[in-house]
């Protein structure tokens, strides 16, 4: 391959290379800047907030209630004895003691044994069975039944990747 000529290599001109260079420093310092955002922005996403009264409360109910585990009453026992609160519960200041891993537990036993039953059966519905329609809105027309459609092996077609017009 032949040497390029001198015109070809330096074809930028003083206040080219100077704009560039300025514009490198700039880049830079953005670059720099938007570091130290994602820095300040990490720091004070990952401060504790204390937990807000509506969340202490709603976590004290279920502690309380007539459907949470012999567990959850035992830790109710613990913060109404005032061993801790249950903000310190709630920012997982006690999460070493073993009252509060028994609750933990005990809920995540819970619903386990709830996810193993069976659902819940309702009405059953006919393969194909179409429900009544109600009238069009301001009309005295009677109830009429929506027609059938069969599906058909068209229906079903979803390769678009010959078609020239979707890219």
């Amino acid at each position: 391959m032949p040497a390029l000529p001198d015109w070809a290599l330096n074809w930028k001109t003083d206040a080219m290379v100077a704009a560039e260079r300025n514009l490198d420093e700039v880049a830079s310092r953005a670059e720099a800047a938007m570091a130290e955002a994602d820095r300040k922005l990490f720091e004070v996403e990952s401060k504790e907030k204390p937990p807000s009264p509506v969340e202490i409360a709603m976590v004290k109910q279920y502690a309380t209630g007539p459907q949470s585990p012999p567990e959850w009453k035992e830790l109710a026992a613990k913060v109404a004895k005032g061993d801790f609160s249950w903000a310190d519960y709630l920012s997982g200041k006690v999460d070493n003691d073993p009252a509060v891993a028994a609750a933990l537990n005990a809920t995540i036993r819970q619903a386990e044994e709830k996810a193993a039953q069976p659902p819940e059966q309702g009405p059953a519905v006919e393969e194909g069975a179409v429900e009544q329609s109600a009238p069009p809105a301001g009309t005295s027309e009677p109830r009429r039944t929506p027609r059938r459609r069969d599906r058909s092996p068209a229906d079903e077609f979803d390769d678009f990747s010959h078609t020239d017009w979707l890219r």
